[in-house]
């Protein structure tokens, strides 16, 4: 019989992450004495501080889960533009907004509404997970078990997602001004050599917890990170955040805002010159400049793909649209 050395809880044979806390299951979880857990945890954590340990370490076993593995299209290039003639596309993940470069395209997501973001020729994923995280009263974040364990489930995650993981330095940094965690490994992923830092941060103003992960082929490890590095650096925290609009691309809810705001300027235009045709002389100027604009919208607006939109954005885009549908209806 085993049991996990983070929470105490029995495993059961054949798996690989402890079904209580998330904690990926190491070789010596699997050879440890039971009594040895019984005799070292007679002093019980706190409970308030095992309830953010236990979300911190669920979010990065979802990481996990997400990782893609690396399948190669040697007639794509991975970064086919020099860094600083890329374009970047904003997406907002937990209150965070990410310039992310247009070498990546969006590859899935998950049940949580993590994101994972590849390269066209496979050697490099970024992962990106949030959960809600409303800290305890008197709790400080900088606590340092709280660190301890965020850095074990890092550590975790590494030994889970690569072979034979060994840490490598990496620097201290903010993202806009939010205090982070950092770890970066190097190892082996399905044969292949490769890189993976992650970086966490907890988001006072939206209350979540962010993590975003790198994973690459060493080869293109420089080029990676280096954009990694740059989106993180540039990243901005959106302090005023809507939770219907969790990882929608900015440029898409940009112009879905502005087109809700002007239908709803047309629709009250509408309701006004159906209760007053008698002054359609006077309001005919109004009348030719509005709808231009409609035109102009409505042009925007069939022109978007939906087919390529991420969930979140297509979920965000049929808001917006079936309360605009709506509005249209009630003037008909």
């Amino acid at each position: 019989m085993a049991f996990c050395s983070n929470c105490g809880s029995e495993l059961k044979e054949g798996e690989k992450f402890c079904t209580n806390c998330g904690k990926a299951v190491s070789n010596e979880d699997r050879t440890q004495n039971p009594i040895s857990y019984t005799e070292n945890n007679n002093v019980k954590k706190p409970k308030k501080k095992r309830k953010v340990w236990k979300i911190i370490l669920i979010i990065f076993l979802l990481l996990v889960i997400g990782a893609g593995a690396f399948i190669y299209h040697e007639m794509n290039e991975d970064f086919p533009k020099a860094i600083g003639k890329e374009k970047t596309t904003d997406i907002e993940i937990g209150g965070i907004v990410f310039p992310m470069s247009e070498a990546y395209e969006f590859a899935d997501s998950n049940a949580s509404g993590g994101q994972s973001y590849k390269t066209k020729g496979g050697r490099s994923y970024i992962l990106f997970e949030s959960t809600d995280l409303d800290i305890p009263e008197g709790f400080d974040i900088a606590d340092k078990d709280l660190e301890a364990k965020i850095y074990e489930a890092i550590k975790s995650n590494a030994d889970a997602i690569l072979t034979s993981p060994k840490e490598v330095s990496t620097d201290d940094m903010n993202i806009d001004s939010l205090p982070c965690w950092s770890k970066a490994y190097e190892g082996t992923y399905e044969g292949i050599s490769a890189h993976m830092k992650c970086v966490a941060t907890y988001n006072s103003y939206s209350k979540k917890f962010v993590a975003v992960t790198i994973v690459t082929s060493s080869g293109y490890a420089d080029k990676a990170m280096a954009r990694y590095d740059r989106m993180l650096n540039t990243a901005k925290v959106n302090k005023s955040v809507s939770s219907s609009a969790e990882g929608v691309s900015v440029d898409l809810k940009d112009l879905l805002d502005s087109y809700e705001e002007f239908m709803d300027e047309y629709i009250e235009f509408m309701k006004k010159y159906k209760s007053n045709s008698s002054d359609v002389a006077s309001m005919l100027g109004d009348y030719t400049e509005i709808m231009q604009k409609y035109t102009d919208f409505a042009t925007k607006i069939s022109n978007l793909n939906t087919s390529n939109m991420s969930p979140a954005d297509y979920a965000y885009y049929m808001e917006v649209t079936t309360r605009i549908y709506k509005k249209l209806a009630e003037i008909e």
